[in-house]
């Protein structure tokens, strides 16, 4: 059985995904802050809010649900496959 090193092909191809993966998180962070998902939940004023008060009571599961968790946690990511 042949031991993978750590500079094997598979290995760098692995950390380039990885690197991806996680700049494409940060960037869809950064996106959704930018409409007024937070940590705390919707911004005041922002589009989220008035999204969120267009629909009355978020039902889990839908997409504000899933960006919102994505926007306070990460959570969402798995659902999306990431």
């Amino acid at each position: 059985m042949d031991k993978v090193s750590e500079n094997s092909p598979d290995t760098q191809f692995a950390g380039v995904v990885l690197g991806v993966i996680g700049a494409a998180m940060a960037l869809m962070v950064k996106s959704l802050a930018l409409i007024g998902f937070s940590a705390g939940g919707p911004i005041a004023g922002s589009i989220a809010a008035a999204w969120q008060a267009s629909i009355g009571n978020v039902v889990a599961g839908s997409v504000f649900a899933l960006l919102q968790s994505i926007a306070m946690t990460g959570a969402g990511a798995p659902i999306l496959g990431i």
